[in-house]
């Protein structure tokens, strides 16, 4: 599905500056494609709110939580700017990917694992230099 099928499939809010999508930590899985305007990703660690993630026009957002069947989102989703966002529920997204080819989740889930391990490593890497 194209982006612009996506517009005619699913209906898109107008949020204000400020308005929170999700936090870190919620259980639900919709995700949202931004079409005008901006969203922060920000993600609290160790005490630390890390920021300066930002989502532009046409980017997607919010479906790692359910493609990667993780128990809550690692982000927070905050509307920088006056912003219209199409929401595309968690069922739809479920759907779609029960009727993804195994071997294809499998590939994908299975990156994802190795860009979190090459993260952690540089992260450690840091650490041990200060």
């Amino acid at each position: 599905m194209h982006f612009e099928e996506l517009t005619k499939v699913f209906s898109s809010e107008r949020y204000m500056n400020g308005e929170v999508l999700f936090r870190q930590g919620d259980k639900d899985g919709d995700g949202f494609i931004v079409l005008e305007g901006s969203v922060e990703l920000t993600k609290e660690h160790n005490g630390v709110l890390q920021s300066g993630l930002y989502i532009y026009k046409g980017g997607i957002f919010g479906v790692y939580k359910t493609i990667f069947e993780q128990d809550e989102r690692n982000f927070t989703a905050t509307v920088k700017e006056p912003s219209t966002i199409i929401k595309i529920p968690e069922a739809v997204l479920k759907n779609k990917l029960a009727s993804t080819d195994p071997f294809i989740l499998f590939c994908i889930r299975s990156w994802s694992e190795l860009n979190t391990k090459i993260i952690q490593n540089n992260e450690t890497q840091h650490q041990n230099k200060n």
